[in-house]
């Protein structure tokens, strides 16, 4: 569902609604003066695109989705250790490794 939903109201957003609502079944209403959190954790914009498609009903955020896309965003943003984006996150500096290690063997290219 969050890879659906994150094709449409973009990658940043559906990780900052994730880490948000982790564990939670959300409401997105057609009328987001009904949902002032969610246009807080992801924008006005991202929250209409998310309202259009999703308005009226319920979507169920996964407790652990947001874990490893927001690790893999801190990455990329560049700027911070591992301790660091582990701290950030609540989580062991060893599992940051291991999320960062397992989305490089994914990209790695196999040999022949």
């Amino acid at each position: 569902m969050l890879d659906d939903v994150a094709e449409v109201i973009g990658l940043s957003a559906a990780v900052k609604l994730s880490w948000r609502f982790r564990g939670q079944d959300i409401y997105i209403p057609k009328n987001l003066d009904r949902a002032p959190e969610i246009v807080e954790a992801i924008g006005r914009e991202a929250a209409e695109q998310l309202a259009d498609l999703y308005g009226g009903i319920r979507i169920a955020v996964p407790q652990r989705a947001g874990i490893r896309a927001m690790v893999l965003h801190l990455s990329r943003q560049g700027g911070k250790t591992n301790r660091q984006i582990a701290n950030e996150l609540g989580i062991g500096e060893r599992r940051v490794y291991r999320i960062l290690q397992q989305a490089d063997d994914r990209q790695l290219p196999l040999a022949l």
